[in-house]
């Protein structure tokens, strides 16, 4: 399994206890589809040290939320 990158989406993985990484999987309706499991160390370490990247470079939900979600209107209701 790659990493992302160059645009592409991120895949959702899971990393147990730093011996199993899991890659979920979905269906086309987006519904859960099963999963991946990878045991090799290298990958598992090289997955830790990029969400561990992530994180970093994150920031808090609250301000992002003010910022870019508070001012939005507030979504139209269809009526039928």
């Amino acid at each position: 399994m790659e990493r992302a990158g160059g645009g592409r989406p991120l895949p959702e993985v899971v990393v147990v206890g730093g011996r199993v990484l899991y890659q979920v999987l979905y269906n086309e309706a987006g519904a859960l589809d099963g999963a991946i499991r990878f045991r090799d160390p290298e990958l598992i370490k090289s997955w830790e040290g990029f969400i561990g990247q992530l994180y970093e470079e994150g920031e808090d939900l609250l301000p992002y939320f003010e910022r870019h979600v508070a001012p939005l209107p507030p979504p139209r209701m269809n009526a039928e």
